[in-house]
């Protein structure tokens, strides 16, 4: 048997007797243990117990505010992640991996990918939705180009998901001139915004996502809307 690497078997057995001598029921931290063991062995997991019952047996370790000790198990989790680097703590602790399939590692996303693009499939249609505002233009004969950066947010991302770059996306969009002629004037007022929706790609020469407009809209936010609780109204521009 492969100690560094025990099957998910021999993994859960361990965890469980490690739990028992924590005195931890919980199932969330059992396993918890048990993706410890998995990732990092047994004999690692015995070291970190083996630790643990050395500082108990030094008066233990307290919580931050120092309202109480920790319990045994505790300890153990303490010193679990003090020995883990991100992605790992992020594949013990996350409690979102199902039993023999790996979580996601943010750093070998590239690997992942390059493996499947071998294979990939192919797109009947890509459109995208934007809401901002910009603050310049570029007006030609025939089309108005403006940019956007993009920040994501994360706070409605399932868990699952791997956090977005903090590296704001730069979005270049092309706008019909007799589109942009139909919101323009209404862009005066400084707290409305830009809808727009379009076929999108990627320009590798200037490394932006850009947008080609099918759809130019202006989202008017009033102030008796945003008090009554009503939707913000909406101008369509006549492509």
């Amino acid at each position: 048997m492969n100690k560094d690497k025990p099957p998910h078997s021999e993994a859960h057995k361990v965890a469980r007797e490690l739990a028992t001598l924590l005195g931890e029921k919980h199932h969330g931290v059992i396993g918890q243990i048990r993706r410890m063991v998995q990732l990092r062995g047994i004999d690692f997991s015995r070291e970190l117990y083996a630790a643990t019952l050395a500082i108990e047996a030094n008066g233990g370790l307290m919580l931050p505010d120092y309202s109480r000790r920790r319990t045994p198990g505790g300890v153990f989790l303490y010193l679990v992640r003090s020995r883990l680097d991100a992605d790992q703590r992020q594949q013990v602790f996350s409690g979102r991996a199902k039993a023999g399939v790996p979580l996601l590692s943010w750093t070998k996303r590239i690997a992942i990918i390059q493996s499947l693009q071998s294979g990939q499939g192919k797109i009947v249609s890509l459109t995208l939705s934007l809401r901002g505002r910009p603050e310049r233009i570029e007006k030609r004969a025939e089309v108005v180009i403006l940019t956007l950066s993009d920040e994501p947010s994360i706070d409605n991302l399932p868990r699952e998901i791997p956090k977005p770059p903090a590296t704001p996306t730069r979005v270049v969009v092309y706008v019909a001139l007799e589109q942009w002629r139909a919101v323009e004037a209404a862009l005066t007022n400084s707290s409305d915004r830009l809808l727009v929706e379009g076929s999108c790609a990627f320009d590798p020469a200037i490394k932006s996502v850009v947008v080609f407009a099918t759809s130019v809209q202006i989202e008017v936010l009033k102030t008796h809307s945003q008090k009554t609780g009503d939707k913000p109204q909406k101008t369509k521009a006549k492509a």
